[in-house]
């Protein structure tokens, strides 16, 4: 399956938020979205998920532009797990992940067996399985999480799209989550497009990413040319040393406090680097 964007406005009243992105994503990859706060990302991803009509440029799944397709077949073939998977009903677990075969089911139809047959295999590929009869309230974020993204595979889709599915979680369920949802594009041929805040994570899980800033596409391509110290300091005003990871050598930022760096004083009792204003070991 492939998704493309070509060259898409977004408007807001008078305000634009995306001026001319484009992005593609075909099955079995994963596509990092990243840029700064208002920088246009949940647009984008809402864009593409049909929920928001461009006021120019299109979108296409499979050659066909989306806003000539009903609402229930796109979803039938995007799915979209958004930023705060929060819901203030007591709906069990079970119950919120049969939620994502609405697409597939008529107006006054009921779940047959293989609709809870897929929606026992969501729930065993996210691993909350264990979890069906809890209450979604009573979760902890990261389960929460699990819980969003096996709605999201519920709805068969081709075409996963995740609006910061990370936040708010510590690094081992970072870790979980993208683990997960790489399994899902590899095993499964998912295309993934995924809106990211952590720069690190998107060049480790990512096959290709599109750097945003301020509704427009700053850079696009795999990890080792996007994430760079020179498109870091433009995209986000802060310097930043890049080195390749010491295990699969994709590009590890380092960020650096303040920007100013200086060298050993002579009170320092080793050569090191640190941030102006910090007293060296020893200093008294």
């Amino acid at each position: 399956m492939q998704l493309d964007v070509f060259s898409i406005h977004c408007m807001y009243g008078i305000i634009t938020a995306l001026d001319g992105a484009s992005l593609s994503v075909s099955g079995g990859e994963i596509v990092g979205v990243l840029g700064p706060n208002g920088s246009g990302k949940t647009t984008l991803l809402r864009a593409m998920a049909g929920g928001l009509q461009p006021a120019s440029g299109r979108v296409t799944l499979d050659g066909r532009d989306i806003r000539t397709m009903r609402p229930k077949a796109v979803a039938r073939r995007i799915a979209v797990v958004a930023q705060n998977g929060y819901t203030p009903f007591s709906f069990s677990v079970k119950d919120i992940v049969l939620m994502g075969r609405w697409p597939h089911l008529g107006r006054f139809a009921v779940e047959t067996q293989r609709d809870m047959d897929v929606v026992a295999l969501a729930m065993e590929a996210t691993n909350v399985a264990h979890l069906a009869m809890r209450p979604i309230t009573e979760l902890s974020y990261g389960e929460r999480q699990r819980v969003m993204v096996a709605r999201a595979l519920a709805q068969e889709p081709g075409v996963l799209l995740l609006d910061e599915p990370t936040s708010h979680l510590d690094p081992r369920h970072q870790v979980e989550i993208m683990d997960l949802v790489w399994g899902l594009s590899r095993r499964d041929g998912l295309a993934v497009v995924a809106v990211l805040h952590d720069v690190n994570l998107a060049s480790q899980y990512c096959d290709r990413i599109v750097m945003l800033k301020g509704g427009r596409t700053v850079a696009a391509g795999v990890p080792g040319e996007v994430i760079t110290a020179e498109t870091i300091e433009d995209v986000y005003g802060v310097s930043a040393r890049v080195q390749p990871h010491p295990v699969n050598g994709r590009p590890q930022v380092l960020l650096v406090p303040g920007g100013r760096w200086v060298t050993r004083r002579p009170s320092c009792s080793r050569e090191e680097v640190a941030p102006v204003g910090d007293r060296c070991r020893g200093d008294g």
